[in-house]
């Protein structure tokens, strides 16, 4: 768990850092919605733990919201209070789409990355969310694959005996 919390201190700060003193697209890369679920489904990819990846989307918001306070960049309790639902919630689900998306099932966060594309942030957003798609079709079809190679010599050494 302490992973968990200590990757999303060092997200969470560094996207503060980045929106504070890097403008332009890293700007809106920190501070896009798809960028803030990556971590929580690579733990839950990772770890197969939900509650680890809402701990590490928590850990990283707090992180942003202290470095940035401290920093001087302005926000509300309001703010804070309903980007801290939406990392309950996203941590949640992301979490469990990283799980699942080793099983092949579930090309969530690529879904994200292209809607969020089409919406706001452009092209390159897209491609990142078609790529992440198809890459998750792609482990799903050679996990397949190779559990069918790997049956078949089974039922071959099983002939031989």
């Amino acid at each position: 768990m302490y992973r968990a919390l200590v990757a999303g201190l060092a997200a969470g700060c560094v996207a503060a850092l980045v929106r504070l003193h890097v403008p332009g697209w890293p700007d809106v890369f920190v501070n896009s919605i798809s960028t803030w679920l990556l971590l929580p489904f690579l733990v839950g990819l990772f770890t197969s733990s939900v509650p680890r990846a809402v701990v590490a989307c928590l850990a990283q918001l707090a992180a942003f919201y202290i470095v940035a306070g401290v920093s001087g960049l302005g926000t509300t309790v309001v703010l804070v209070a309903v980007w801290t639902v939406f990392a309950v919630g996203g941590g949640s689900v992301f979490g469990a789409a990283g799980r699942w998306w080793r099983e092949g099932g579930l090309a969530l966060l690529g879904a994200v990355f292209v809607l969020e594309g089409v919406l706001d942030t452009g092209w390159v957003w897209v491609a990142v969310g078609v790529a992440l798609t198809l890459s998750t079709y792609g482990l799903h079809h050679s996990s397949n694959t190779d559990q069918g190679r790997t049956m078949g010599k089974t039922r071959s050494n099983e002939g031989i005996k």
